[in-house]
């Protein structure tokens, strides 16, 4: 390539860069994209998807793969802007932020496959409606017989979650309901046979030890650990009690509160949760155990409707501060709800915290509130993305921005907890204080959680399942990237 001599070296050198060509990363990751685009597109157009698909559905899908692009045009910028010499960090975070977008396409493309064999389902079943007979398994342990039906997962993950029937070895005639834990292929690993099993029970019986050391209310109780079953092709390793969310059929916390005649009981799951998280942290009566993953799906509503006790559960990414300090867990867990210092580490392999685990509570909290995961408008690798390469000012100013969908009473208390910088945050005993402290204020104050959540202004309330059921949310999303754009610096005036 030739350049013709100028009087601004600095132009040559910027032509340089706008003329070289794409990178592997850029170029698969594209072709990618184009795949699930098409894909989307094709499913649009069956029969049955406008019946069977919510509109809402398909305009975030349609979002995510514009992101999904634009987040890739910026990795290429960064790629093309490394510089020469001692570019290794810089080169490990891009990639890094490559991988997570390359998981979030897989994500989405499988979410839009699943969608597609639905409507293929529903539509074969329109022509043929009797329904396969599923496969019964049934085997026993020390303690009993258990009896489930086989289900496979239909998406990545660590696990599979699913009901059982658990006939007690004592009391045969008085079985109960159980959940059971599938550990699955850990796909971020590639492994041989041997030791990918050696790995899942590996990572099954630290996940057992911690969790039969935790007992409280607001912790999920542990049952039993159960040794593979040779003639079972999943791999059962821990029975816990199942909940139905207390006969709604929602489960999870995140799920519970979906539904707005349940609002009022926002403050006593939120109450649980904080206890519960207060009471792993304590090490007066057990170490310390930091949980590593904490969303609201990972909380489970037991009790009544009314009167909800929240428990905690997932314990497969928690770290026991002692004695066994020495397998600190890996920081894998949902990427929302995780604070910036986890993807801003020198570290390879950053691990999980207490100070961690306060921001997730604060995020929690803020998901409970609304109905939405916090961050919701960004995808994985955009949240990795902003964690990395904003400052530390600009990610807390944001991080305002998104408070302003909780009402006044409660931006203090969540603000607090998500601190950028880790040492600031407070410990779970005042946590727990300021919460208890809070409760009456909002009393007080509103009369109900209903009236408190109707204080928010517009166009933030839009965030919000409460104030806003139907879910359409695209003014408020423009504000956030109006905001955005008021905070990014201008560009230079060129000489």
């Amino acid at each position: 390539m030739t350049t013709t001599k100028t009087s601004f070296p600095g132009t040559i050198v910027s032509r340089f860069k706008r003329e070289q060509p794409p990178t592997d990363r850029y170029i698969k990751t594209q072709r990618k994209l184009a795949e699930v685009e098409d894909l989307h597109n094709e499913v649009q157009g069956h029969q049955l998807y406008s019946e069977e698909v919510d509109e809402e559905i398909t305009r975030n899908r349609s979002k995510r793969i514009s992101s999904f692009k634009e987040t890739n045009e910026k990795l290429l910028k960064a790629e093309q802007s490394l510089p020469l010499f001692r570019a290794e960090k810089a080169r490990a975070k891009i990639a890094a932020t490559g991988n997570l977008l390359t998981e979030d396409i897989g994500d989405t493309k499988g979410e839009v496959t699943a969608t597609k064999n639905r409507l293929a389902r529903k539509a074969e079943s329109l022509e043929h409606p009797a329904p396969p007979m599923p496969t019964v398994n049934s085997f026993e342990f020390a303690h009993g017989r258990i009896q489930y039906e086989s289900q496979r997962p239909t998406a990545g993950g660590y696990a599979l979650v699913q009901k059982g029937i658990f006939f007690p070895i004592d009391k045969p005639e008085t079985p109960c309901v159980v959940a059971l834990k599938l550990n699955l292929p850990d796909k971020s690993k590639r492994l041989d046979e041997k030791a990918e099993l050696a790995h899942r029970l590996k990572r099954a019986r630290r996940e057992a030890n911690t969790w039969q050391q935790l007992h409280h209310d607001n912790i999920a109780e542990f049952f039993y650990t159960i040794p593979v079953p040779e003639e079972s092709p999943e791999m059962i390793f821990i029975v816990s009690p199942w909940s139905d969310g207390c006969g709604t059929g929602s489960a999870t916390a995140s799920e519970f509160l979906r539904d707005g005649n349940f609002a009022e009981t926002t403050p006593t799951i939120i109450a649980g949760l904080i206890a519960g998280m207060r009471y792993m942290h304590d090490d007066t009566t057990k170490p310390s155990v930091w949980h590593g993953d904490l969303k609201g799906n990972n909380i489970l509503i037991f009790g009544g409707r009314h009167a909800p006790v929240a428990k905690i559960t997932d314990f497969g990414l928690s770290k026991m501060e002692a004695p066994d300090a020495s397998a600190p867990s890996v920081v894998g867990g949902a990427v929302h709800w995780a604070p910036p210092e986890l993807f801003r580490s020198e570290d390879t392999e950053p691990v999980t915290s207490r100070e961690a685990d306060v921001w997730s509570v604060g995020m929690t909290v803020f998901e409970l509130v609304t109905g939405r995961p916090p961050l919701s408008d960004k995808t994985q690798s955009r949240v990795v993305f902003f964690y990395i390469n904003e400052t530390p000012e600009s990610v807390e100013q944001e991080l305002k921005d998104y408070l302003l969908c909780l009402p006044v009473t409660l931006r203090a208390f969540v603000q607090h907890l998500i601190v950028f910088d880790p040492a600031q945050r407070p410990d779970m005993n005042d946590v727990e204080s300021a919460w208890s402290e809070l409760v009456p204020v909002i009393a007080r104050d509103h009369g109900s959680w209903a009236n408190m959540m109707e204080t928010v202004n517009h166009p933030h309330r839009l965030h919000n399942r409460l104030t806003n059921p139907n879910g359409e949310q695209d003014v408020w999303t423009q504000w956030m990237s109006d905001q955005r754009d008021k905070r990014r610096p201008a560009p230079r005036k060129s000489l």
